[in-house]
């Protein structure tokens, strides 16, 4: 993650849920326990940004399937 913020831009990761949860004890500088209090809802959206020297957590679990459109995919 680290050596993403240090690039310009946006970036996309579709990951397991056990990913997200590391990323977001990355992100919220949290302790390794906390990775079992963290609940990832299946094909939901979860958002962190770089921002300064620091991480931080803008969504978490957005429900993609109320997206306009989404009977498409």
């Amino acid at each position: 993650m680290d050596a993403q913020a240090a690039l310009a831009g946006q970036v996309l990761v579709i990951a397991d849920a056990a990913v997200i949860r590391a990323a977001l004890l990355r992100a919220l500088d949290a302790q390794p326990p906390t990775f079992w209090h963290l609940e990832i809802t299946p094909l939901s959206l979860s958002s962190v940004q770089h921002a300064g020297d620091h991480w931080r957590l803008r969504q978490l679990n957005l429900d993609v399937t109320s997206f306009p459109g989404r009977e498409s995919l």
